[in-house]
């Protein structure tokens, strides 16, 4: 465990300047992702990987290597912080947060009746949920929501630089609970998925030291991102997923591994899913529908009164159905190959200048960002944009965040 510990301060030896290298950890997360997700036809029967869709893979996580190589070479702005800390607004915040999140469960109970009913009907509540222009839950309420991922970051980045640790460790619980409440509304587990990858951010962000109880408390939180998908599944062990993929397994795969096969196909077949969707689809612009999703949903909903936008895609012969293409497809099909490669590099000089100014909150939350692009851009979901909004008005403002 310790030599874990030692592999991450060897790889990302801090600067003179004391700034994380953030450029190296896209780079070291593109090589092991790319090369992760091709050692998979060791054990699936993928569908060839296109040549436009491995250059498109490569050239985006290239401009975001780049970009954020250039962002930490620009010159450190400091601002005069107005507050010392936010504490006050914190918990007013959670508390709020705490009421919405509640009052969100007071009407699905309401609604369905009993905790027994939406247990035993969870799959069903998820398809009555996911893809829906209008939800059962109020906008306000999941707007209040969305909040609940700054807060968890705001308290990793205070867990290392506060004394009263025991006192961060049972508000970041807290924290955690409410994110898998939200999650557990719909059944989903982006809100879970997010706070994981912010914990790998905090855990490289800070290089610490990989000991066996945390080992352990890690294992607890993957099991809890398992939950929502057991509990809609009845508690399975995923057979009804892993039932889907088996006929394309090279071989036998013991049911012990079966959470570990989902997740696996679920994180690195959107490779495979582009390739089909180039192959198979013509290009359609989106018009920066799929990237900047929450602005339109703003103005579709509170100016122009129509629909909001939903990011669920067409399913992919991968060769098995699967509707998960990555960021890549999106700046794609917004912005076209050439705009991609201009977005790409602007996403990537944000986060290394954020890692310059050393904005600690920011940087672990762009981590989170850097680890969900082979799922969606994370922004285009309104919960995670607005909590980044919050969290550079908030480094702006505070000194320690």
């Amino acid at each position: 465990m310790k030599s874990v510990s030692l592999l991450i301060e060897f790889i990302f030896p801090s600067r003179q300047d004391g700034v994380f290298p953030i450029n190296n950890f896209i780079l070291l997360f593109s090589i092991i992702y790319l090369s992760l997700a091709l050692l998979g036809n060791l054990l699936i029967d993928f569908i060839p990987i296109g040549f436009p869709a491995l250059i498109m893979y490569f050239t985006f996580y290239l401009c975001l290597y780049i970009g954020a190589s250039f962002g930490l070479m620009l010159p450190k702005i400091k601002l005069p912080k107005i507050f010392n800390n936010a504490n006050y607004f914190l918990y007013f915040l959670l508390v709020l947060i705490s009421i919405t999140t509640f009052w969100s469960w007071k009407i699905m109970l309401t609604k369905y009746g009993s905790l027994a009913f939406i247990y035993y009907n969870a799959y069903t509540i998820r398809l009555d949920s996911i893809g829906k222009t209008v939800s059962t839950i109020p906008v306000f309420f999941s707007y209040c929501n969305s909040f609940i991922y700054a807060l968890f970051v705001i308290y990793l980045v205070k867990l290392k630089n506060n004394l009263n640790t025991k006192y961060i460790i049972y508000l970041l619980i807290y924290c955690f609970v409410l994110i898998v409440l939200n999650d557990l509304l719909a059944f989903g587990r982006i809100g879970i998925l997010y706070s994981i990858f912010c914990i790998i951010g905090y855990i490289f962000y800070y290089k610490v030291k990989i000991n066996f109880k945390r080992i352990i408390l890690f294992l607890l939180i993957i099991f809890i991102f398992a939950l929502p998908r057991l509990i809609r599944g009845s508690f399975d062990n995923f057979k009804a997923s892993i039932n889907n993929y088996e006929p394309y397994f090279k071989t036998e795969v013991p049911s012990s591994l079966n959470f570990l096969m989902t997740n696996y196909i679920y994180y690195f077949s959107s490779i495979y899913a582009l390739s089909d969707y180039l192959n198979t689809t013509d290009f359609y612009m989106t018009n920066g529908e799929r990237n900047f999703t929450p602005f339109y949903n703003v103005i579709n909903r509170f100016i122009i009164n129509e629909n909001k936008i939903t990011l669920i895609e067409r399913n992919a012969k991968v060769p098995f159905s699967y509707n998960i293409y990555s960021i890549v497809k999106d700046l794609y099909t917004d912005f076209t190959y050439p705009g991609s490669i201009v977005v790409s590099l602007l996403f990537g000089l944000t986060i290394g200048f954020f890692a310059r100014a050393k904005c600690h909150s920011i940087s672990i939350y762009l981590i989170g960002w850097i680890l969900y692009t082979p799922i969606y851009n994370a922004f285009s979901f309104g919960g995670f944009f607005f909590s980044f909004v919050l969290l550079i008005i908030l480094s702006l403002i505070v000194k320690e965040i």
